[in-house]
């Protein structure tokens, strides 16, 4: 049976949460449409680095204060919304967007943005953040009760592991995450 570890060292096991999701008839929702957006968004978005760059700037602002946060998040999706395709900066405005969301409650903004982040950062090569970004997800899955999220994203993490690409210290983290053995 597959545990995860949090990154505060909490655990579960994905077999007991599943198991217990379903005898108690948890009903899964479909995903959002905001989630089935490719990384750009809509199809009429052109990159913008500019307006990103202004989003980013506007969201440091925002970042100074608590009650703000959700406002930050709002404006780091847009901003990597706004950028190449192949621009590493969205990565970063999306990880740092889906902790804001999380920590202001918009757990399914934060699932949204961690999809995207993690797709974005294995589209570019960087296996790790991928790897990392998909396992917060799955995290995310079980506060939201979605055990078909936490099984995709842990698994998508676990195939990750078998990269040429990772290191031995950064694949040994990811396994550590969801104990898998080395």
């Amino acid at each position: 049976m597959m545990t995860m570890t949090t990154r505060g060292g909490g655990r579960f096991s994905l077999g007991v949460v599943a198991l217990t999701l379903m005898l108690a008839g948890g009903a899964v929702a479909p995903p959002p449409a905001a989630a089935m957006q490719g990384p750009m968004g809509t199809e009429s978005e052109q990159p913008d680095e500019a307006r990103a760059q202004e989003l980013e700037a506007q969201a440091q602002e925002l970042m100074t204060e608590r009650t703000s946060w959700k406002d930050a998040a709002r404006a780091l999706r847009q901003a990597a919304q706004l950028r190449e395709e192949g621009d590493p900066q969205a990565v970063s405005n999306l990880m740092t967007g889906a902790r804001l969301a999380f920590y202001t409650g918009d757990d399914r903004g934060a699932l949204s943005d961690l999809k995207q982040a993690g797709d974005r950062a294995l589209a570019m090569g960087d296996v790790n953040t991928a790897a990392h970004a998909y396992l917060d997800a799955a995290w995310i899955g079980m506060q939201l009760s979605r055990p078909e999220v936490v099984t995709e994203y842990t698994h998508r993490a676990d195939l990750l592991t078998r990269s040429p690409l990772l290191s031995a210290d950064h694949r040994a983290a990811i396994q550590q995450r969801i104990e898998i053995p080395a």
